[in-house]
């Protein structure tokens, strides 16, 4: 019996010492079970940033060089994962070849490590399969060029769920990803309204209280393909200023204060009366906050349609710059890339800004007796015969008519244009344009169809009832210019170059101060109004002003009670690339 009992208890004792282990390899089995499944939920959330992150940064590469695309990519980053720390995109190269080095910068967000790279090499890390400490992949044609390849990469540190099971205290996880630009692009972008202020907020204001005035862009129909494009408002704030706090990028205040953006009929968001398209257009901002009005994006005490959506990108002033003023390099202010043209095309704007100076074989006109600073009374019109000439007076004022027939101008001081004034350029050109396609321009040259305004300071103001009329005339103001057009009962009618290097372009500002323009009798803009630096202001005047311009501004601001509508004619605008399309390598 005493050998019975002793060996039941030797079973039991037994059976407990393997119901011991036996438990603990579920546990430890359970708790790896736990921690890998947690570590494989953090990779695949991470996956999705970092391909979603390298493909907006290839969208800002292309925009705004390396620099662009790492702050693309950033916002992205922390737009899902919150603010990262440590991480300076400032050391991304703006243009790209064979010869640019790679750039990595890595910030920190909690247990995250985030890295971003460009260009990416055919041996950088970022080129293996899967993490970076595994074989790199060969390379093949559909990779592209490594300066058109952008890479992300997160590596996430966790501590075990059931770290005193496994004997292991915190888990790592890595994933990364690259994108990069693909060859396919989608149709070119109409932009009624382009505004590049980058980080504060107002960038496009309505009205003050109580407003019913506003802004409203129309859909732009090609005529040869009948193809219509929608109307479009975009912003390239990221909405990250100061200003942010209480007001959106857009910001409309009053009951009656509109934004509107107009296409094809039949959308959603279309406005009554139905069937003509009113707010079947686009607003897009690229702040957060959007779709819809939200801050940073958009605040409204009035209407705003359709809804705001959040750009991926800025559209930036590149296209202009290309267009009219192609060079290598550009200052660091403006965060474009080089125009890739430059050996072949001319820098037109700094072409003319340089022969400026050189204007000897212009005539002047205060040395003519004809030809007075002041100009008063109600007797016959004064016509400056058509040529070439520098109006040396610090002050031309304008009481009655003064006509220049054609030719180039240089203002050396203020223009004002008074109530009972009307100041008239380009009316009777007769010359043969002789521009041609050579590196070099010959800014004496004038026609019928072409013709400029340079004013080397001062501002050009044309008081409400005045008459202010230049036809095919490209106006460039100097960094202290300003244009103060006055509406009422006077006459605005402006429109821009029909041939020559300045093709459909009316303004070229380097100013920073405002330019404002109101509601008049008769207000005819035509071409494109380029002002960087500046905010346009309209002053509205009751009812409705529709005007064929394009403007691209740093802000726009519409006050009063008038409605603008901004509809440019489609031979007249410049179009914009669309989005890069984006694709995924790694």
């Amino acid at each position: 019996m005493g050998f019975l009992r002793q060996a039941m208890t030797s079973d039991r004792g037994a059976i407990l010492a393997i119901g011991a282990a036996g438990l603990g390899a579920i546990l430890l089995v359970g708790a790896l079970v736990v921690d890998l499944g947690s570590a494989r939920v953090d990779r695949a959330q991470n996956q999705v940033v970092t391909d979603a992150a390298a493909a907006a940064g290839v969208i800002g590469l292309v925009d705004s060089g390396g620099v662009g695309g790492c702050e693309a990519a950033l916002g992205y980053v922390e737009a899902h994962v919150g603010p990262v720390a440590g991480l300076s995109c400032s050391g991304f190269p703006v243009d790209c070849d064979a010869m640019t080095l790679s750039t990595s910068t890595l910030g920190t967000s909690g247990g995250l490590t985030v890295t971003i790279t460009h260009p990416v090499g055919d041996n950088d890390p970022m080129m293996s399969a899967g993490s970076t400490s595994a074989a790199i992949q060969d390379s093949s044609e559909a990779d592209g060029d490594r300066c058109d390849r952008f890479g992300v990469g997160i590596q996430a540190t966790r501590s075990s769920f059931f770290r005193a099971v496994t004997a292991q205290s915190v888990g790592r996880t890595s994933v990364h990803s690259v994108a990069r630009v693909s060859d396919a692009y989608g149709r070119d972008l109409v932009i009624n309204l382009l505004l590049l202020e980058r980080t504060e907020c107002e960038a496009l204001s309505i009205g003050g209280g109580g407003s019913s005035g506003g802004i409203t862009v129309s859909s732009v129909t090609d005529p040869e393909t009948g193809e219509v494009y929608p109307g479009r408002i975009a912003l390239d704030s990221n909405g990250s200023g100061s200003s942010c706090s209480s007001r959106g990028t857009i910001h409309a205040n009053g009951a009656g204060a509109t934004i509107r953006a107009d296409g094809p009929p039949g959308c959603a968001n279309e406005v009554e009366p139905s069937g003509f398209g009113m707010g079947c257009g686009r607003l897009e901002t690229h702040a957060p906050g959007a779709p819809g009005c939200n801050l940073p994006a958009c605040t409204s005490g009035g209407v705003i349609t359709p809804p705001p959506v959040k750009s991926p990108r800025r559209f930036t002033r590149a296209p202009i710059d290309y267009l009219y003023n192609c060079k290598e390099t550009y200052p660091v202010s403006y965060e474009i890339r080089g125009c890739s043209e430059a050996s072949i095309r001319t820098p037109y704007i700094d072409e003319l800004s340089n022969s400026v100076e050189a204007y000897n074989s212009f005539r002047r006109y205060n040395a003519d007796s004809r030809f007075p600073c002041q100009i008063n009374g109600s007797s016959d019109p004064i016509v400056v015969p058509e040529g070439n000439w520098i109006v040396d007076c610090p002050d031309l004022r304008v009481f009655r008519e003064l006509i220049f027939e054609g030719g180039n101008i240089i203002f050396e001081g203020d223009v004002t244009v008074g109530a009972q004034g009307s100041l008239q350029i380009n009316t009777n050109n007769t010359s043969t344009y002789l521009w041609s396609s050579t590196l070099d321009m010959d800014y004496t040259q004038h026609s019928a169809q072409a013709a400029f305004m340079y004013f080397k300071g001062g501002t050009l103001d044309k008081s409400a009832g005045a008459t202010l009329e230049m036809q095919n005339t490209l106006v460039y103001l100097s960094s202290t210019s300003a244009l103060k057009l006055g509406g009422g009962a006077g006459s605005l009618v402006w429109s821009a170059p029909l041939e020559g290097p300045f093709t459909n372009l009316a303004l070229w500002s380097e100013s920073t101060l405002d330019h404002g323009f109101a509601g008049s009798a008769t207000l005819v803009l035509e071409g494109v109004f380029f002002t960087p630096l500046a905010t346009v202001v309209y002053t509205g005047n009751g009812g409705q002003a529709s005007i064929e311009a394009q403007f691209i501004a740093n802000r726009a601001s519409a006050q009063g009670n008038g409605l603008l509508e901004i509809a440019p004619k489609w031979d007249r605008i410049v179009r914009f690339p669309p989005p890069a399309i984006t694709e995924l390598i790694r």
